[in-house]
């Protein structure tokens, strides 16, 4: 008989599984909230790719880019782009891109400036960047003592003013993760030779009361203190949220104007409320007057009235709002308010007062 020539099975390539998370973390990362899941648009496939890709691809810092052949300056949390570009970026076409903007524009989250013509092209500028994006200082802050000062506000003019403050601190992240893979990978190894030790030595014993050995006496940690926000007149003790003076005047005012349409509604929160305003004056230009003056309107509109119960709504619907508003037809009589507890209960009015909170 011939001889059997036995193959050796084939031996399959090693694979590695996990994440690279030192090569990751060197690419950066930004903050993403949790709350964004309860966006209207987070279940639109072509809005949530278009708003997570410029969270992603804004500048950090002030920078100069080439955008179809022309040289275009960058501030902090703006991103410069075409619909066609930011559509094959995201994988969707270019009038799901162009939609998504436009809705992002109504809803106040971002603002765009466009250069038309041949090789025209959109500055997007992110308008909560700073506000959001403000926890990488705190962290890294807390961690390394790094700056944890907010980036001056956003716009084509504020180039020469903004530096990048968070910068520091984006520049520790690197480290920051370093630091906890080693500390995880120490516990771990310590875990698993005290467990290998326990079950080699492990004996049967008598049943023996346990008693709990005493712990040595811990020093005490020191609470954090609260940050101090100059010129701040309301904020919130880590410093997120605040406003000057006139912010809060400005929020109480509004708040009366809703107690008249809403008796029953609840005390808001001043210092969020007091944000807003601030941030509708720094981001987006507005003054207190023409907030006023807008949400004096609003009060006395028939259907906005109850929709539009706290700065925030005000914020987000300001442009349909001022729309509104010039439209002839639309404008109510002096004096003319809406009383809502003839139509909505005690807990829908305060819940629509307090929505984005």
């Amino acid at each position: 008989m011939g001889e059997v020539i036995r193959l050796a099975a084939p031996v399959a390539a090693s694979t590695q599984r996990g994440c690279n998370v030192d090569d990751n973390a060197r690419t950066g990362f930004r903050l993403f909230y949790r709350s964004m899941k309860n966006a209207a648009w987070y279940r639109d496939v072509a809005k949530k790719a278009v708003m997570f890709h410029l969270i992603l691809e804004v500048a950090h810092e002030q920078r100069t880019v080439v955008f179809g052949g022309k040289r275009v300056q960058l501030s902090r949390g703006q991103l410069v782009c075409s619909a066609k570009s930011l559509g094959q970026e995201c994988g969707i076409s270019e009038d799901q891109a162009r939609r998504a903007l436009e809705f992002f524009k109504a809803e106040g989250a971002i603002s765009c400036v466009g250069a038309r013509g041949k090789g025209g092209y959109t500055v997007v500028s992110l308008l909560n960047f700073d506000a959001y994006q403000r926890g990488l200082s705190q962290i890294f802050s807390a961690e390394y003592g790094a700056d944890s000062e907010a980036a001056p506000a956003l716009g084509l003019e504020a180039g020469s003013q903004s530096g990048g403050a968070d910068l520091p601190a984006e520049q520790h992240a690197e480290d920051y993760i370093s630091k906890n893979i080693k500390t995880d990978l120490k516990d771990s190894s310590s875990q698993l030779a005290v467990a290998t030790f326990d079950q080699q030595s492990e004996q049967p014993i008598a049943d023996e009361p346990v008693t709990a050995d005493p712990l040595p006496d811990e020093p005490t940690v020191a609470e954090p203190k609260p940050r101090v926000i100059p010129g701040a007149a309301i904020q919130t003790p880590n410093g997120k949220a605040w406003g000057t003076a006139e912010d809060l005047t400005t929020a109480q005012w509004m708040f009366k104007r809703v107690q008249v349409i809403a008796p029953t509604a609840l005390e808001p929160n001043w210092a969020q409320w007091a944000n807003v305003i601030r941030l509708m004056r720094e981001l987006d230009q507005r003054s207190h007057r023409d907030i006023c003056e807008l949400y004096d309107w609003v009060s006395r509109d028939a259907f906005w009235c109850t929709n539009v119960l706290s700065p925030q709504k005000l914020r987000q619907q300001w442009t349909p709002l001022t729309v509104r508003r010039n439209a002839p037809s639309h404008r109510p009589v002096s004096g003319q308010h809406t009383d809502l507890t003839q139509s909505m209960t005690a807990d829908e009015l305060n819940r629509r007062m307090q929505e984005g909170f």
